[in-house]
């Protein structure tokens, strides 16, 4: 019987997604121990989706950072995972900031849908390594 070779998947150290999930936990966290949230969200949500996006950031970093150092293919999907329900909390910002401010807030909102569309590119990346370690 033939060896099989030896993946590590040991995941990528990338220092702005990291930075970016450690921000987004901060916030959420601060967001939901009673720093004021922006305006946009304020305006154009109840206060429980408020919470359910703050806590989104939360679990999105912590889960994301987790992933991000524990190695192997368990640590590539809380990463991905995390990164997902990043990009999800991320759009509902984006869309409250230009629902309510319009094309004042294209910036802001522009800057937060790179981080979004850098955390599905991430996701993509994640999911091709697993796909081709699995292939082996």
């Amino acid at each position: 019987m033939a060896a099989r070779p030896v993946l590590v998947l040991a995941g990528k150290r990338n220092p702005h997604e990291q930075l970016l999930l450690a921000f987004g936990a901060l916030s959420g966290a601060s967001f939901l121990f009673g720093a004021p949230e922006p305006a946009s969200i304020a305006a154009s949500m109840p206060g429980f989706v408020v919470t359910l996006w703050a806590a989104g950031l939360v679990i999105a970093g912590v889960v994301g950072l987790v992933g991000c150092w524990w190695r192997g293919e368990r640590g590539q999907v809380l990463e991905a995972g995390g990164l997902l329900v990043g990009a999800g909390s991320l759009l509902m910002y984006a869309t409250a900031a230009l629902s309510v401010a319009g094309v004042r807030a294209l910036f802001p909102a522009g800057v937060i849908l790179a981080w979004l569309a850098a955390n599905l590119w991430r996701v993509v990346q994640i999911h091709r390594e697993l796909r081709a370690g699995r292939a082996e």
